[in-house]
């Protein structure tokens, strides 16, 4: 008899720890499903985010550059080429001149 006394009157504290921590954990737990719930809208915000950003066009824009280069280099030889040519052409109606001064038509 001594003993379930003994027993009951070491349990009765243990159940009002645990029945005082109940209610702190209850709300313990109320507070986190609740900071659960916002960080979960705030992580759907985020990934609606990135599903509208526009996809990366960093190698597409390195491409872009690198035919831009080539482009550059070929407009500079065309423009020497022309430069020529014309040159060429002017080179040719001189000599051209001359021949009509040389050979008049009559």
């Amino acid at each position: 008899m001594k003993i379930l006394k003994v027993c009951t009157l070491a349990v009765i504290p243990t159940l009002f720890l645990i029945s005082c921590e109940s209610k702190e954990l209850t709300r313990k737990k109320e507070q986190q499903a609740i900071e659960i719930t916002r960080l979960k809208a705030e992580l759907n915000l985020v990934e609606e985010k990135l599903r509208t950003l526009p996809p990366d066009r960093a190698t597409e824009l390195a491409a872009a550059e690198i035919e831009a280069e080539s482009q550059k280099e070929e407009v500079k030889e065309l423009e020497e080429e022309v430069t020529d040519l014309e040159a060429k052409k002017r080179d040719l109606d001189r000599q051209f001149e001359d021949y009509k001064r040389k050979y008049a038509v009559r």
